[in-house]
């Protein structure tokens, strides 16, 4: 976790110099230019003998603040970070945008949520390296960053998507 943070903070604060010296290269004074603040916390998410899951947020205040999450998930027995693939199989795609095309029609039904239409940027498929990470029962969470397939004031967008054949869980026949 250390060495992801680590990682993830040089790569603001390389930007950050990036950033200041772009500001004083175009004639900027550098007494007027405003420091950029970053912040790096984690999460775990899920940790056991056989899983660790975490997920890094990065936020970097200039006159507004950005902030990004990164998720990892690692198979702490074999040694590598597991893919959605991994967990569910060459048909992952099709199991998990089933699976979050059915809740996005449940909450719009069910709730005041809104969700921006397929064809006006809205949800279509998950991304080759979508961002998941395994919650404490083992039950992988895909995630969606804010503005992504719902309006901004919902945030971020978490689905949790069960491992056909196993019930929730890819612990359940690890434990």
């Amino acid at each position: 976790i250390s060495t992801r943070i680590d990682q993830v903070l040089q790569e603001a604060e390389d930007r950050a110099r990036e950033t200041r010296q772009a500001y004083v290269d175009t004639g900027g004074d550098p007494e007027d230019f405003m420091p950029i603040a970053i912040s790096v916390d984690y999460e775990i998410k899920c940790q056991n003998d056989q899983y660790l899951s975490f997920v890094l947020t990065k936020t970097e205040t200039l006159a507004s603040a950005y902030t990004e999450y990164y998720t990892y998930n690692i198979d702490l027995q074999a040694g590598k970070e597991i893919t959605l693939r991994d967990i569910y199989g060459s048909d992952y795609k099709n199991i998990i945008n089933t699976a979050v095309s059915e809740e996005i029609a449940r909450r719009s039904q069910e709730s005041d949520m809104i969700y921006f239409a397929p064809d006006q940027g809205g949800f279509q498929t998950i991304a080759d390296d979508q961002r998941f990470y395994l919650d404490q029962d083992g039950t992988p969470v895909i995630v969606f960053e804010k503005y992504e397939i719902a309006p901004g004031y919902m945030g971020e967008q978490e689905f949790r998507v069960p491992v056909p054949g196993q019930g929730d869980s890819v612990l359940q026949d690890k434990e």
